[in-house]
């Protein structure tokens, strides 16, 4: 209580003090005025001109009292507090001015500063693991057809090669693709995908368990132990977040696996589903096979190393292996070991994309910024005698460009606090609409830097825009300015300045318009490719056969063929099939093989593409049409004879002008060592990939001749998505209730996915565009009403001498048609340039086709002119008499 009172008792005694203050001065002032009043009516003037004559020797009353105020200890702080009080007081009188230029901040601010938290945290950001920049991926580059192609899939000897041989890229840790049927107590089966990993692969990736410890080094080895790392989201969702989990004795798939830790949540490297991880066993006295490329090499740099040096390395190091296994790596392969950054692996297919529309954005906030440095500059314009007057009141130019640098910072304040809110919501927006087309996009956070680059942005522009009037007071009569009533009160300078942001405006707001039409296009584009197969009303799952259970090929084949029989003859299910992997899913299973008689054009043109194990349904199913020849049936039994269909795409390859059925070719990617194929039918192509990928060759293989325990149900049926989802689940539990389905997805939910990126582009491209022309269409109409109230009077005596409606009209509108014709020159080369920029994202369109161009040059001139005639039709109710008189 005692500290209060002596707080109230110092601001009481300082308020008094400084009214004392305040009151000697005013004495004193009042003195030295009448005692020169005195002199100079002894010199012969009047009362009045002997006071006037004495207030202009004493300096200005006002100027004496300023004076001393500033150079009175403490005054700076009471002169902030007045400033920030005027400044609310200027703000709050002008609730138009102040609402519209703090929303057009807003949103240049708040759209900014999402999207580059976005590509930071996309494109820029480290991936969640220590010296991140430092993590590799290793591969191999082969020629496939003449084209490069570059495979990350390894084998076992492979990787023993690099590890052992490098010295540039360590340490290395392998790892493969695991599926598990986790069961817990009396829960239902769940199919937990994880990976099988090198007892290294933890400290390769710089990340321990949250709980217990990482894979030991004997686990890696034959016989070693059987142990398991389980994920966060594992542990949460099947254990219960046991805090007795670690030491536990698992039973899975009738494996007993002991559970030796718990990854921190985040970690899910190498994909977001992975569950577990458990040791891969390496033999290095028996390798699996040289061509087995099923597993994947992580690694670190070396240090000291770059991955300049890394890429050389191997490059040596394939050379050799090419010339001590030649039977693997034939010169006409064009094998070279490959060496990728893990970010660039996973968000390089996004930079394209992000980095057009980082450019799109950033013209946005310069569009704002420039409607609110036109808007400051009218603002600035209309004040001017208020300026005079107050300087010639006393207030010098320092203290006017004060109190205008408060207000202009207390706008962008306001707006910053706006903007905030603004990149909030468009942060939760970007993430809804991106989905799962942009990696990383779900973990981007909001990053303040980006907000206070873009507020220090627009501050230096009404900083820049706002202290023209306090600039431009010493060179004004204060009488001049009193006698401008109803006549113009901007300078040259100003509107010079303020046509010149509207010219800019529309040159950046066709700029974006023109990206966002050519996008447009392009999305077309995609949604009228024929994938080849239809997505309509067609569900997948994948099934992973326990490796307990079914250990041979008449179990797997006994499961099945049942699974597909109770499908066939269910009354809802019209087809059903299975494959190896769905199209549109994002896989990719490459095949190199040898056509019986055929010469490649060039000895790296060997043949090769994609290969899929099916069955005879899958086509159905898909709406595939055989072309020629046979589907698959029961002749394909696993005694022979071997068969397979091929794509359209590879009969006119491969048998150009000829019938391939009956041919035979070898698959090399399937079985090096494996016998002849026939030929049975022929297929239409298909764009496994989406839209977007060229078809390229195919040849299926019947499941019947090579049965694998995972493979992908197919079922076109009747019914909602969710009624066929319980049917499937429903048949698989029939036949092993132990047996879970997974990844149920329907085909169309797999298209839209793949749309999803340049979904994400076309809107947010669409959005900037459509704010770009309103910024700039609402700047045009400004400058227009402006121009109109500045020219009041001009424009009344040429009412008043003759002149008609269709001439006031013309003298108007003729200066929206100047600036939006002014900023479409501007324009248009900048928007071919932009689109060339583009060209990597768009599908199907050509940028420099002017006629996109000037169509959309036209509707921006259009929305221009429409937009003046509003303060036009106002010039038209000007009265000539006001102005008359």
């Amino acid at each position: 209580m005692t500290k209060w009172t002596h707080r109230v008792k110092t601001a009481l005694r300082s308020w008094f003090r400084r009214s004392q203050v305040e009151q000697e001065l005013d004495e004193e002032l009042a003195f030295h005025l009448e005692m020169q009043t005195r002199h100079n009516r002894e010199q012969g003037l009047s009362p009045e001109e002997a006071r006037r004559k004495a207030v202009q020797q004493l300096g200005g009353l006002e100027q004496v009292r300023q004076s001393v105020r500033e150079t009175r200890s403490g005054s700076w702080l009471g002169s902030l507090v007045q400033d920030l009080r005027f400044a609310l007081r200027v703000l709050r009188r002008q609730p138009g001015f102040t609402l519209v230029a703090v929303l057009t901040l807003a949103m240049g601010i708040g759209v900014n500063t999402a999207f580059f938290s976005v590509l930071h945290g996309v494109l820029l950001a480290d991936l969640p693991y220590p010296d991140s920049e430092r993590l590799v991926l290793v591969g191999n580059d082969y020629l496939v057809d003449g084209s490069p192609l570059t495979l990350i899939w390894m084998s076992v000897p492979e990787y023993l090669e690099y590890r052992d041989r490098s010295r540039q890229i360590a340490p290395m840790a392998l790892w493969g693709p695991e599926e598990l049927n986790v069961t817990v107590g009396t829960g239902s089966p769940e199919l937990a995908r994880g990976a099988r990993v090198t007892p290294n692969f933890f400290s390769v990736m710089g990340v321990e368990p949250s709980r217990g410890r990482r894979l030991s080094d004997a686990s890696g080895t034959p016989g070693g132990p059987e142990e398991i790392v389980l994920s966060h989201g594992l542990w949460q969702r099947r254990f219960g977040g046991d805090e007795q989990i670690v030491g536990r004795v698992l039973n899975i798939e009738d494996r007993v696996l002991e559970v030796v830790g718990v990854m921190p949540p985040g970690f899910d490297y190498p994909s977001r589903e992975s569950d577990f991880w458990m040791p891969l066993v390496i033999d290095r006295a028996n390798p699996a096979s040289r061509g087995a490329k099923n597993r994947q090499i992580v690694a670190r740099l070396a240090p000291g190393a770059d991955i300049s040096q890394a890429r050389r390395e191997l490059a040596a190091i394939s050379a050799q292996l090419k010339q001590e296994y030649p039977e693997y790596y034939p010169e006409s392969k064009g094998f070279q070991a490959s060496v990728t950054s893990l970010k660039e692996h996973q968000v390089g297919e996004a930079r394209p994309a992000l980095m057009a529309l980082a450019g799109a954005v950033a013209l946005v906030l310069l569009i704002a910024c420039a409607n609110v440095a036109n808007l400051l500059l009218a603002r600035g314009s209309s004040r001017r005698p208020e300026m005079a007057i107050r300087t010639a009141m006393g207030a010098g130019r320092k203290r006017l460009m004060r109190q205008l640098l408060t207000e202009t910072v207390l706008l962008s304040l306001l707006a910053g606090g706006a903007g905030l809110l603004a990149a909030d919501l468009t942060l939760d927006a970007l993430r809804w609409i991106g989905g799962s087309g942009l990696p990383r996009l779900q973990e981007a956070g909001l990053d303040l830097r980006f907000l206070a680059l873009a507020v220090g942005l627009s501050l230096v522009t009404g900083i820049a825009a706002g202290l023209v009037p306090a600039w431009q007071v010493p060179r004004t009569d204060l009488n001049s300015v009193l006698k401008i009533s109803g006549r113009r009160t901007a300078s040259a300078s100003s509107e010079r300045a303020r046509r010149w942001f509207v010219t800019a405006e529309m040159a950046i707001a066709l700029i974006l318009l023109a990206g966002a039409g050519l996008h447009m296009q392009s999305f077309s584009n995609l949604l009228a490719v024929d994938l080849g197969f239809r997505t309509q009303s067609v569900i997948s799952g994948r099934v992973a056969l326990s490796s307990s259970r079914y250990t041979d090929r008449a179990s797997i084949m006994a499961f099945y063929e049942d699974l597909l029989g109770r499908l066939e003859a269910h009354p809802r299910t019209q087809e059903a099939g299975l494959s190896s992997h769905m199209p549109l899913d994002g896989s990719i299973e490459s095949w190199s093989f040898g056509v019986e008689g055929y010469q490649p054009p060039a000895p790296d043109m060997n043949p090769a593409g994609q290969g899929r194990i099916v069955s005879s349904g899958f086509f159905s199913a898909l709406g595939i049409p055989l072309l020629e020849g046979r589907l698959f049936d029961r002749r394909e039994n696993p005694e022979g004879p071997y068969s397979v269909i091929v794509s359209e795409s590879a009969a006119r390859k491969y048998w150009p002008g000829q019938s391939p059925v009956g041919r035979r070719i070898k698959l090399w990617g399937l079985d090096a060592n494996g016998p002849w194929r026939t030929v049975v039918g022929v297929v239409g192509d298909i764009r496994f990939a989406g839209a977007q990928e060229e078809t390229v060759p195919f040849v299926y293989y019947p499941y019947t001749q090579q049965p694998r325990r995972s493979l992908t149900l197919v079922v076109r049926g009747q019914g909602d998505p969710q009624q066929l989802t319980a049917l499937l689940r429903s048949q698989v539990e029939a036949i092993d209730p132990l047996q879970p389905l997974h990844a149920v997805h329907t085909l169309q939910e797999f298209y839209q996915d793949t749309l999803a990126r340049p979904r994400f582009s076309l809107f947010l491209l669409g959005a900037f565009a459509l704010l770009a022309v309103m910024l700039a269409v609402v700047g045009v109409c400004g400058l227009i009403a402006y121009f109109v109230a500045e020219n009041r009077a001009e424009i009344g005596i040429r009412i008043a001498l003759g002149a008609s409606r269709r001439d006031i009209l013309h003298l108007v509108l003729r200066q929206a048609l100047r600036m939006t014709a002014a900023g479409i020159a501007i324009g248009l080369p900048a928007s071919l340039l932009f689109g060339l920029w583009m060209r990597g994202i768009l599908f199907g369109v050509s940028p420099v086709n002017p006629l996109p161009y000037i169509a959309l040059a036209a509707v921006l001139l259009a929305l221009a002119m429409a937009a003046a005639l509003l303060p036009a039709r106002r010039a038209l109710r000007v009265d000539p008499l006001e102005y008359c008189r």
